[in-house]
């Protein structure tokens, strides 16, 4: 072989290595790309109310990959602020979702649903794909799902498999367009509830200070399985004026909720905001923050044994 021979044969295989290198499918540059070209970003809309929402907006690229059934992967990307709290709730078992949607196997579109806000799906109901509905739990409105599983597995997402594809993967690329909340919770027993609220004094501190200091200048003691009494929006409003009432989103909860954000509070946090916490049993008597007031459930130390009876009735 001649030296241009040579040449030419190095640069056919470097031409060859730079295509490989291109066409080479990424499952996080696929689906950053390719699902972004279907459903672009949009401006968020304010779920379940019309005031503002403080963490409107896109939020920083999150993107998960995670094996939710054999062979079938979920890339999941958050593309929404506030994911679990008031405004953006989670996808739940018994839910309603719309979805838009595009399923692929290599180039070829299968099947896809793009129109308006998309088709709607029963969380609970055995007709929707197991798979589809293991991807779309802990979302929110607003985010991304792509599921990638063999051909073979193409019913358990919810895809057709009436196409020729043996051999080839599927891909389901999903926009969360919709989300209605039907959720059937527990309630508690009203008669122990207001019997428990009744034995609570609600003490609102000053900016920075923990329950217990509020409650010893109320000549009580803090007592935890009260908050689940303080910690919703009317007992909060009652104390505080708030320019709104939400339960934090998931990742911003702090052990000094329920709590009123101080409107002197940096222009990062919901000034003004009054603040429910997702589990008030996550809630801490000593806990403080410089930028809230708590609101304390603040008993007589002669009332806790009956209290104590009563929480435990109430679970």
């Amino acid at each position: 072989m001649t030296p241009v021979q040579k040449i030419r044969a190095g640069l056919l295989f470097v031409a060859v290595v730079a295509v490989i290198f291109l066409l080479w499918p990424s499952g996080e540059a696929d689906f950053s790309n390719e699902i972004a070209a279907y459903f672009p970003a949009q401006k968020n809309r304010i779920v379940g109310a019309a005031r503002k929402n403080p963490w409107e907006g896109e939020t920083k690229s999150q993107v998960q990959n995670q094996r939710i059934g054999s062979g079938i992967w979920r890339t999941f990307r958050r593309r929404v602020k506030g994911c679990g709290g008031t405004y953006r709730p989670l996808i739940e078992i018994h839910d309603q979702v719309r979805v838009r949607y595009v399923v692929k196997s290599g180039g070829d579109v299968l099947d896809q649903v793009l129109r308006d806000e998309g088709v709607l799906i029963d969380m609970d109901k055995a007709s929707a794909p197991e798979g589809l509905r293991k991807a779309l739990l802990g979302a929110c409105e607003g985010d991304l799902v792509q599921l990638t599983a063999p051909f073979r597995l193409a019913s358990t997402i919810g895809a057709s498999g009436k196409h020729s594809s043996v051999g080839r993967s599927l891909a389901f690329l999903i926009e969360i367009t919709g989300l209605l909340k039907s959720r059937a919770d527990r309630q508690p027993n009203d008669e122990d509830e207001d019997a428990l609220a009744a034995l609570i004094s609600p003490g609102n501190g000053a900016r920075g200070e923990d329950c217990n200091t509020v409650c010893k200048s109320l000549s009580r003691i803090c007592y935890e399985a009260g908050f689940q009494i303080v910690n919703t929006c009317p007992r909060l409003r009652a104390v505080f004026d708030c320019t709104a009432c939400e339960v934090a989103a998931v990742g911003t909860e702090g052990p000094d909720m329920p709590c009123y954000v101080s409107p002197r509070a940096p222009s990062s946090h919901p000034r003004g905001f009054c603040m429910v916490h997702t589990n008030f049993r996550r809630s801490k008597c000593d806990a403080k923050y410089v930028h809230t007031h708590r609101l304390c459930p603040c008993v007589r130390s002669e009332d806790i044994v009956q209290a104590e009876a009563i929480a435990q009735d109430l679970g």
